[in-house]
């Protein structure tokens, strides 16, 4: 588990994540009120807080409050936190409750999507034109260290692709470090 210094408001990131929703138009006054909505959603984590913690490692307390989320990589490798208010808004409103197997899948997902890294360095909204920008700059030598250093050597560890993944071209092998050896020792 990733545990949080204080707990964080459910209610408060998920408004937060309301907001964003409204200016992309997701959401208009049409579709009701905020509050309710946010609301709703933070009932029905803290309604299903005992199997999320149990399954997935992620702790919300009875008030309503965030305690810890699930550590699925190194523990040099936190999400981005910008887009936890998006992770709690897709466990409430776009899990499937009704079927296990949905259920699983869907929180699985939701988790992938939050441990995702959002390549800052190569956005297509990033024009190479501009100047240098040291901030900018900084990030991407994070971004490129934290993946060379955490994401594939978790990859290489931890990667188990089903059989089906595996011969569908979903996961591709393009080295292998004892072939390379072979046309190596030939040379």
């Amino acid at each position: 588990k990733l545990r949080f210094q204080s707990k964080l408001s459910l209610s408060g990131l998920l408004m937060l994540q309301m907001e964003v929703e409204e200016e992309k138009g997701n959401w208009t006054d049409e579709d009701g009120d905020k509050q309710e909505a946010v609301d709703l959603v933070v009932d029905l984590l803290v309604s299903k807080s005992e199997m999320l913690e149990d399954y997935f490692s992620l702790e919300i307390d009875a008030e309503g409050y965030l305690a810890a989320i699930p550590l699925v990589a190194d523990k040099s490798y936190v999400p981005d936190m910008r887009k936890l208010p998006n992770f709690l808004l897709c466990l409430g409103h776009d899990t499937d409750w009704e079927s296990e197997k949905g259920c699983f899948m869907s929180i699985a997902d939701a988790i992938a999507d939050f441990y995702s890294a959002e390549m800052t360095c190569v956005s297509p909204y990033r024009n190479p034109e501009e100047g240098k920008d040291e901030e900018l700059e900084a990030l991407c030598k994070e971004e490129e260290h934290t993946i060379q250093n955490v994401v594939f050597p978790c990859m290489r560890t931890m990667l188990k692709p089903s059989a089906k993944r595996a011969t569908d071209a979903t996961v591709v092998q393009v080295a292998s470090l004892e072939r390379l050896y072979k046309i190596f020792e030939r040379c």
